[in-house]
This record gives C-alpha cells, structure tokens and sequence, in this order.
C-alpha cells in the first residue's frame, strides 16, 4: 500500500479546518498497524446519493482533490494565507 493516503489521514485536518479530528500522535512516523475500511452504502440510497462509476474515483486523494466545494475552500484559504504573509513581510520589512 502507498503512503499517499496514509499521509493524507495524518494530514486530515488540514482537510477541513471546521472539522476536529482526534491527533494521530505527535511522531510523524507511520503507525506500524492501522484498519482499512469500506465504506457500504444501504439499499435505500441506491437512487438518492448513488454514485455512478464514472464519479467514483480510485482513492480518496482523488476523490478529495476533485470534490468542488473542497477545492472552492482550499483556494480560498490559500489565498487569504498568501494575502496575509504579505501584508506582514510588508509591514516588517516598514521598520527595517
């Protein structure tokens, strides 16, 4: 198995910020044992949330780098940190 997504769960806060998830620990080494799952879908949603092949993507990297609201809210977010390191290199280097 690849360490993409096992850096994206550790990295799953950065994800989404209004989120809080429990910390994977304070070591930035791969845990040595973790579960893998899949997600079942009831019958009942069958018609209502169904996703057809061609939406499905093969791992939740792609899957996350392709959801629109997510991408709306990363760029969003990067923009405001861009704009903001900015303004503070601006004023610091005022009082150089």
């Amino acid at each position: 198995m690849s360490d993409v997504p096992i850096s994206t769960r550790l990295l799953r806060h950065i994800i989404d910020l209004k989120r809080h998830f429990k910390r994977a620990g304070k070591s930035k080494v791969v845990p040595k044992y973790f579960q893998v799952g899949t997600v079942v879908e009831p019958a009942s949603e069958f018609y209502s949330s169904r996703l057809k092949n061609r939406e499905r993507k093969a791992t939740l990297v792609d899957e996350l780098l392709s959801d629109q609201s997510l991408k709306s809210y990363r760029y969003a977010h990067h923009t405001f940190a861009i704009l903001h390191v900015h303004q503070w290199t601006v004023s610091v280097q005022d009082f150089l």
